[in-house]
């Protein structure tokens, strides 16, 4: 089976047959597959609700999937993970709300409070943070500038 999806026609025509091809192996866990998909609904939200549910599915019952179903699930997962998330995660957010979606402001702070530079830079890169960003912030707090 190729990798690449085409399109979402394409990914469901492929969902489906993954669905067949599991029912013969665990037909419980296939009809869960099939009224995951009821998920999808056209919200944004349906969608994660249905990318949720087929990543926990398919990683609760590996055992007892074969390798060609373990590798039809990833190829699906992964091309809605690629279509739900988007390339530039951070675009016009400022530096509080990238930390906060990120879950790093306590992180950011505790790393203020101590005076870690290096911890500070790792943080504001992971969220994206550009090196001038980045020295501005160390500046605003009175610290040494990356180079």
């Amino acid at each position: 089976m190729s990798k690449r999806i085409n399109n979402w026609s394409e990914y469901w025509q492929r969902y489906d047959t993954l669905c067949s091809n599991i029912k013969s192996e665990n037909n419980q866990l296939a009809e869960q597959l099939i009224n995951a998909k009821l998920h999808v609904n056209g919200l944004t939200d349906g969608w994660y609700d249905f990318l949720n549910l087929f990543k926990e599915l398919i990683f609760k019952n590996a055992d007892t999937l074969s390798s060609d179903c373990k590798v039809q699930a990833d190829i699906l997962i992964t091309q809605l993970e690629k279509a739900l998330v988007p390339q530039n995660r951070y675009g016009g957010m400022t530096v509080n709300e990238r930390l906060v979606i990120a879950n790093k402001m306590d992180e950011f702070d505790n790393a203020i409070d101590n005076k870690d530079t290096l911890r500070i830079i790792e943080i504001l890169k992971s969220v994206e943070l550009t090196d001038d960003n980045i020295n501005a912030i160390l500046k605003s707090f009175k610290m040494s500038a990356i180079k």
